[in-house]
Parts: C-alpha cells; structure tokens; sequence
C-alpha cells in the first residue's frame, strides 16, 4: 500500500514546474549559446551548414588500407603456391578451399579459405572508402553562405578546436581549405557554368547576393531581435551596370529593371 502512495506522489507535478513546451525544435529561446544555438540555427538553415571533409586524414586511411590489402595480396600468392605445389589440382576448384574449413581452427588459420574470408571485408570496406571520398571530393563551399554564416558566428563565439573552421568577417579567407557545403543546393544555369561573364550573368549573380544577404539577415533574426546592431549589408554597395546604349544603377532588392540592361 505505501508503495502505490510513494508512486502516486512521484507522478505529481509540482505546481512551481515548468510546462513541457510542444516542438521544442522550433524554440530558439530554449537553446543554449554555443553549440545548442549553432545546432539549432544549421538546423533551420541547412544552407550554411558547412563542414570539414577531412581530406588528408581520408587519405591517410586510404594508404593504410592499400597497405594492408597489399599484405593481404603477398601472403594470398604464398598460399597459392604452396597449394599448388602440394596438389596441383587445388587451384582448380573452389570447393577444395571451401572444404579447408573442417581442419582445426590453427590450422585453418593459414589457409586460402580463412584469407578470402578476411579480404572480402577489408576490400569491401576499401571500396565503400574510396566512394565516400571520391563524392565528397567534387563538393565544394558556398562563399556567399560562406560570408554570411561567418555574420552569425561572430555573434555566437566558440571556444573549441573547430572555432576557427569557418573563418571570420575579420579573416574570411581564414576557413579550413577542406570545408564543403554539406546539403546540396540547386545547381546554376548552364549559361552561368559556360560563360559566366555576360551582362545579364553578372546582373542575376548581383540579385542572388542581394537575395541571400536580405535572407541572412531574416535567418539571424531568429536569435536576435534588436535590429539595430546588425553589421551592414552588401545592398548598400552595388556595382553601377553599364550597357552600349546606355546606364542603369540598382537600388534595391528588385536588381536591374528594363531590357536595356540585360537582366532576365
């Protein structure tokens, strides 16, 4: 009886409790500075959620992984031809290495059937390696999302060892040189990948950065209400465009207007 009461009174919520607050994911406020604050802003803003790939220690494991299947390779050929050497027919079907594992577990050790069993794994894992490297070698950064994200991170200090990975507004160059841009985005116009230097490329590319400061900013208002303390933006400094007929200057968000500048 007086265990039922002790279980009756633990399920009590002290009236001076807090309410459980439904999706906390969507509570700024409940998360912490430092890493819970930059979690949860990469989680609203997958855009500039870059990272390190690691690159030399990759590679590294790579050549120790060539390393050892090499090895593995050696003593494969030794086994082979002490085999052969044996019973030249051995080599001749498989169902004698597979038979190999009814002799005792010392012996079995220094057979065919006991090596492929280990190769399997470790060249499956090789291959698996080399995959996983070859596609985050063709990744690269956003130095736009790059730029902005270091906004945010200048009001958000980090004390660990990654503190410095994505550089700063003071160092934005200062970024590890192997960060890459994690979720992948829309890829640009084929116009914009062939020439990338026509009038119109430059005028889209001049909206995009105006578009993606003006979002920065929306992005940062989430953990930081006093508009008033906000770095300036590149909007106020856009390039005067100039065409054969005549020029047109840009002063907000809707870029370029009119056919006589050649944006879209």
């Amino acid at each position: 009886m007086a265990s039922v009461a002790n279980y009756a009174t633990l399920q009590q919520t002290p009236a001076s409790a807090p309410r459980a607050v439904a999706n906390p994911g969507n509570h700024p406020t409940l998360h912490n500075e430092g890493y819970p604050r930059l979690a949860f802003f990469l989680s609203q803003h997958t855009r500039y959620l870059h990272l390190r790939r690691f690159s030399a220690l990759a590679i590294r494991l790579l050549l120790y992984r060539q390393h050892r299947l090499m090895g593995m390779e050696k003593d494969l050929l030794h086994l082979e031809d002490r085999d052969a050497q044996f019973d030249p027919d051995f080599l001749k079907n498989f169902a004698r290495i597979d038979a190999e594992y009814n002799t005792p577990v010392i012996v079995r050790e220094k057979t065919q059937g006991r090596l492929y069993e280990k190769l399997q794994n470790e060249l499956r894992e090789y291959e698996e390696a080399l995959l996983r490297f070859n596609r985050l070698a063709g990744k690269g950064y956003d130095a736009a999302e790059l730029r902005d994200f270091q906004v945010f991170l200048d009001r958000n200090d980090l004390l660990g060892l990654d503190a410095a990975i994505w550089g700063s507004q003071n160092d934005p160059e200062g970024h590890a040189s192997d960060i890459y841009q994690v979720v992948d985005r829309s890829s640009p116009s084929t116009i914009t990948l062939e020439k990338g230097n026509t009038y119109a490329d430059k005028c889209a590319k001049r909206e995009k950065d105006m578009r993606q400061a003006h979002e920065a900013h929306e992005a940062a208002s989430i953990l930081y209400h006093d508009s008033s303390n906000r770095p300036p933006t590149q909007q106020q400094q856009q390039p005067t465009a100039t065409t054969s007929q005549h020029q047109t200057t840009p002063s907000n968000h809707q870029g370029v207007q009119g056919a006589s500048s050649g944006c879209p």
